[in-house]
């Protein structure tokens, strides 16, 4: 207990003792007639009796911090003993406390200060890896700095020849992207994606011939010609692919291919034999479906008389057939000319033998 004399009419100021964490509740006027407004009164002609009345202070602890859950807010008097503790979310884990000097553990205590305190949970994002395979191609974005939520850039490149198909997740989660340049949020565990290549399909088209269809690069294409009747086959002309064909053979590259079959016209010969004239008509270089003129000249002495087939099947008309596709063989067939002998005299007879003669004949008179 304190005392102090002061004059009456003097205004008498309350201040209360010191004592952390504690603050005057009240005051209670225990003697003298006075009325304490804002810890002040004016002093009466008369002694003045007054006591505090001290109550603990309630202080306000604040935790802050991001990426995280935390515990132990409130409202605590001075040394009153506080449980904080700290959780951090998926993909993130405690480090400190910033704001008082306390253990770096998640779950710690302390004794309450004399004042309204904030204190400050600090969490660090984990590093998480993500692998990217694939086969017959090239992908990016593996890496093993990847934090949680973060947008990981994943792109698949085929090798020529192949085409990007799908992403496969193996590990971690994830909904599969879509594209071949894509992305995905990082979850809180590593990941491991494949990158997935088909074979492009491509066309062979071949003009006049045998062998085309859907290939692959990488594939050996077998053509095979047909020549129709009369023509061989010369060679393959080929025109876009860019592609040598060989023996028939070729392999596939990795875009579309046109090629075409190139035949030409086999050559015939026509031999026409005769005796006993001249023909013409003959030759070697005949093709299929040429029209063959032909003559049969007789010698003196001598009528055409028919055309024999020796070989080819052909039909002679007017001295012309159309060439088929084999050789042919005729002849011209000449009969000798049969003549009369008239045998004149006077004043005798003249006679001879036979009726006919032909050229040649020796004829006796």
């Amino acid at each position: 207990m304190r005392e102090f004399e002061y004059i009456p009419g003097r205004i008498v100021e309350l201040v209360p003792l010191e004592r952390p964490g504690y603050g005057v509740g009240s005051w209670k006027v225990v003697q003298g007639n006075v009325t304490i407004v804002d810890n002040k009164f004016t002093m009466p002609d008369e002694d003045v009796k007054i006591t505090a009345t001290y109550e603990a202070i309630l202080y306000q602890l604040i935790i802050e911090g991001q990426n995280g859950e935390h515990s132990g807010a409130g409202s605590y008097k001075f040394e009153q003993d506080v449980s904080i503790s700290a959780t951090p979310n998926p993909g993130y884990g405690f480090d400190r406390w910033e704001g008082l000097e306390l253990a770096n553990e998640a779950s710690t205590g302390f004794k309450m200060p004399p004042n309204n305190l904030t204190i400050t949970a600090i969490y660090t994002a984990k590093k998480y890896s993500v692998i990217v395979n694939g086969s017959n191609g090239t992908q990016q974005g593996s890496g093993s700095e990847y934090t949680v939520n973060q947008n990981v850039n994943i792109v698949a490149e085929p090798n020529t020849g192949y085409r990007f198909t799908e992403w496969q997740v193996n590990s971690g989660g994830i909904s599969a992207p879509g594209s071949s340049s894509d992305y995905f949020s990082m979850p809180a565990n590593d990941v491991e994606i494949t990158a997935i290549y088909n074979l492009v399909d491509y066309t062979v088209q071949v003009i006049g011939a045998d062998g085309g269809g859907t290939y692959n690069m990488g594939d050996t294409v077998t053509l095979s010609s047909t020549p129709s009747a009369g023509y061989q086959f010369s060679s393959w002309n080929v025109i876009s692919g860019g592609v040598s064909v060989l023996a028939n053979y070729f392999t596939m590259p990795a875009n579309n291919v046109e090629i075409e079959a190139v035949y030409e016209a086999k050559k015939y010969t026509v031999t026409i034999n005769g005796i006993n004239g001249t023909q013409t008509g003959a030759g070697s270089n005949y093709i299929i479906g040429d029209r063959v003129n032909i003559t049969a000249t007789p010698n003196a002495g001598y009528n055409f008389t028919e055309w024999i087939v020796n070989s080819g099947g052909v039909s002679i008309s007017s001295d012309s057939f159309d060439m088929p596709d084999n050789n042919v063989v005729i002849t011209a067939v000449y009969t000798a000319i049969e003549y009369d002998v008239s045998i004149t005299g006077i004043h005798g007879t003249q006679s001879h033998t036979g009726s006919k003669y032909k050229m040649g004949d020796t004829v006796s008179i």
